[in-house]
């Protein structure tokens, strides 16, 4: 967004006094998980992520980044490769990859790749378990087809040898609910990218509280077909599926929450082009799901209504 410059400096004072910019309170420790993904953009859209967290003053982000993949092509209908599959060399970079999940309120995964070690995925599991929030951000939700504590954290996933007869029911938005199709096939789809209109389905949601009904998104993707466990899906936002550009033809679940034990997780399957973490309506979902995530409640006051429109698309820096 822009601002003119005549005006700008006697709004700084004021604007740095903006509760929806900056909110007092203790900081959320955060760990960001990166290294692999079939989407080739993470090393510019982790930082996005960090840097629109941490300029609200309330999270202080620490990211932890796995050995490399080895090259080989991606198997879209085959599950990711174990640490097993991989040369020597990065055998023993992995050996070495153990983060502790411990010091942390949430995770947020930018990942998807090489099967994580046996002892992370228990770590990570009892993390999630015992209270500590998970924020999949799009093809994160890709990963890990037969890890089964995984799909049921993350509810739905597609891909990587997904199938609705193995992995579970596909989920779609109808008649003011969310509906399980159990139909056989594939899971895992989208159209081509494009703006994305993003209706609002849980207005009470504290995610999502203050967002108008719809507004507009960068040129992203709109996933369908997502099966899984799909327990406990709590529907925030759908996105229509356009059949002209090779959709569904459907509304679909695109933000959704669940529990995992006694810990959230805030489900957000936005993200793949670098431009969609500029916009501003993902960024307050990014900073307001993170939070309810990490403690189970939203403190920062509702957004700004400029940050939102039908019409048009609206960008800023991350943390404006």
């Amino acid at each position: 967004m822009k601002y003119f410059h005549i005006l700008l400096a006697p709004l700084l004072l004021l604007w740095g006094c903006q509760p929806s910019q900056k909110t007092a309170g203790p900081s959320i420790k955060v760990l960001l998980i990166e290294g692999q993904n079939n989407h080739r953009n993470w090393p510019e859209t982790s930082p996005l992520m960090k840097s629109t967290l941490e300029k609200t003053g309330r999270f202080e982000v620490t990211i932890t980044r796995t050995p490399p993949s080895d090259g080989r092509k991606q198997d879209f209908s085959a599950s990711q490769p174990l640490i097993a599959d991989m040369p020597e060399d990065l055998q023993q970079q992995w050996a070495t990859w153990r983060p502790d999940f411990t010091p942390y309120d949430v995770v947020i995964s930018n990942y998807n790749g090489v099967f994580w070690p046996e002892e992370v995925q228990l770590d990570f599991v009892e993390f999630v378990n015992n209270g500590g929030g998970f924020v999949p951000i799009h093809a994160a939700n890709n990963a890990f087809t037969n890890w089964e504590e995984y799909q049921k954290i993350i509810g739905v996933g597609g891909w990587y040898g997904r199938w609705t007869e193995k992995h579970g029911s596909k989920i779609i938005w109808q008649d003011g609910k969310m509906v399980l199709d159990n139909s056989p096939g594939k899971c895992g789809a989208h159209g081509k990218r494009q703006p994305v209109y993003i209706d609002n389905r849980n207005q009470d949601h504290p995610i999502i509280k203050g967002f108008p009904s719809t507004w507009k998104h960068p040129t992203d993707e709109i996933y369908y077909n997502m099966c899984g466990p799909a327990k406990g899906i709590n529907v925030v936002a759908s996105a229509y599926s356009d059949p002209d550009t090779g959709g569904s033809g459907k509304n679909q679940p695109i933000v959704i929450t669940l529990n995992y034990g006694q810990g959230r997780v805030f489900h957000n399957m936005l993200g793949h082009t670098t431009e969609a973490f500029t916009g501003a309506g993902f960024q307050h979902l990014l900073v307001r799901g993170t939070e309810w995530a990490a403690t189970g409640k939203v403190t920062f006051p509702e957004p700004d209504t400029a940050d939102f429109s039908t019409s048009t698309i609206v960008t800023k820096e991350p943390g404006a």
